[in-house]
């Protein structure tokens, strides 16, 4: 009978789409129906915030880096302009995430430890957009535009920069955490 059970569990992964895992006692959990905790949804939901957030920024120096070569001296103040408003906008989103990843919610070690280094990325990457996108503010002194062309790159390699030390935090944090967020949904 067991051997009948194991290889019944064993076909059916193999064989069945909808069976994502099979535990030992042959109960099949497709992974639409796995329910987080309260502390992992919180983090599941703020994470999820802070990756549209994050994209809005990253589409904003992307069209910004774009402009700043064969753009008009208007259209390149413009995009400055907008990458600058939507910086302000993450900075203030990742600010009120920041307590969502406290260490001392975590309950395991393993995590916290990954909490706080998520933290510190947090921090720093709040920093670097708010310091960076400050600089490519479309007011300031002199031909504004050719202010931006010259700097804009830099600038813009360091908010780069700041995003990608705060990914791998985050897939560090995922790791620890034991959850996966689902990719975002086709534009």
């Amino acid at each position: 009978m067991t051997r009948y059970v194991v290889g019944f569990v064993a076909a059916a992964v193999l064989y069945s789409p909808s069976a994502a895992v099979a535990q030992v006692t042959g109960v099949f959990v497709r992974p639409d129906t796995v329910q987080l905790d309260s502390l992992s949804q919180s983090y599941k939901d703020v994470l999820l915030v802070l990756r549209d957030t994050l994209t809005d920024v990253q589409a904003n120096v992307s069209s910004f880096r774009r402009v700043l070569a064969q753009g008009g001296s208007e259209t390149v103040v413009n995009r400055a302009r907008s990458l600058h408003a939507v910086c302000g906008r993450a900075v203030v989103t990742v600010q009120e995430a920041e307590p969502t990843f406290a260490p001392d919610r975590a309950s395991r070690d393993y995590v916290r430890k990954r909490s706080a280094e998520l933290v510190t990325e947090m921090r720093a990457l709040r920093r670097a957009l708010g310091e960076n996108c400050e600089a490519l503010a479309p007011e300031g002194p002199g031909e504004r535009a050719d202010s931006l062309r010259a700097w804009g790159p830099y600038y813009s390699s360091r908010i780069d920069r700041a995003l990608g030390a705060y990914y791998g935090s985050v897939a560090r944090f995922l790791d620890a955490a034991e959850f996966k967020l689902e990719p975002p949904s086709p534009s």
